[in-house]
């Protein structure tokens, strides 16, 4: 007799990520590290903006909610992946690669158009409003990602988890990792170069005190150290992706 669903996916689930843990040890130490720095810099950012009154700015409610929801949507795409749940994992990554893309465009472009209608909870279409306004570079890497997350959304043979055996799963596993790696590096990007600016760092590295003994300085250069790092360690196509979000982006 079959076993009980809530039984048997306990045991896959167990299975799964006691081999992760062991076959990703250095990625999921990574990301776990990275999650926790990028925690701090986003409550050293909302101290700062408040200090300055920046809090009142409506970019600055938008910076605050993207960059934490992300945060906590990667952490829980991070555990999903964790326990071979690789599908369900997905369909989280697009809304926030999304999020981040809207955001620098937001704050390269000026366009208080994009900034209310994501205020205001409207649609925004991804590749008419954003992607095909972005001159340079003309980037297919995060064109061809975008699309790639999109097929994980949408309820089709793309969208399905194809096995619940961790040998057949590992390589799907692994490129969930990668897509984390990528997404937490442009998250901090975003935050880092587009929202805090040298004279809000300034004032955090003379007035804010961080955790384990690092200032705030010390630690937004762990920080830095190790989003280049994670860089370093993934394949080309990830990386041209990386290299074009982090160039500044000229519109028509």
């Amino acid at each position: 007799m079959r076993e009980k669903y809530t039984n048997s996916m306990k045991k896959h689930t167990e299975n799964a990520f006691h081999k992760v843990n062991d076959d990703f040890k250095i990625q999921i130490g990574d990301i776990e590290s990275i999650l926790d720095l990028e925690e701090d810099m986003l409550a050293t950012y909302c101290a700062i903006a408040q200090l300055d009154g920046r809090i009142l700015n409506e970019f600055t409610q938008m910076a605050i909610v993207i960059i934490s929801k992300n945060i906590d949507y990667i952490y829980a795409s991070f555990k999903l992946t964790q326990i071979g749940q690789y599908a369900a994992a997905r369909t989280i990554f697009r809304n926030i690669y999304e999020s981040v893309v809207i955001l620098k465009t937001v704050s390269i472009s000026g366009s208080q158009q994009l900034l209310s209608d994501w205020m205001n909870g409207k649609n925004i279409n991804m590749r008419k409003k954003v992607f095909e306004k972005i001159h340079s570079p003309q980037s297919e890497a995060m064109k061809l990602l975008w699309e790639d997350l999109c097929r994980f959304c949408h309820g089709t043979v793309f969208s399905r988890q194809q096995s619940h055996d961790y040998n057949k799963i590992k390589v799907a596993i692994e490129y969930n990792f990668v897509v984390l790696e990528m997404l937490l590096y442009m998250n901090y990007h975003v935050l880092n170069r587009y929202v805090f600016s040298d004279n809000m760092k300034a004032m955090a590295d003379r007035n804010i005190c961080t955790f384990e003994d690092m200032d705030t300085k010390e630690k937004r250069e762990v920080l830095r150290l190790k989003l280049k790092e994670s860089k370093r360690s993934l394949s080309k196509e990830p990386q041209k992706v990386l290299t074009d979000f982090s160039k500044v982006w000229k519109y028509t």
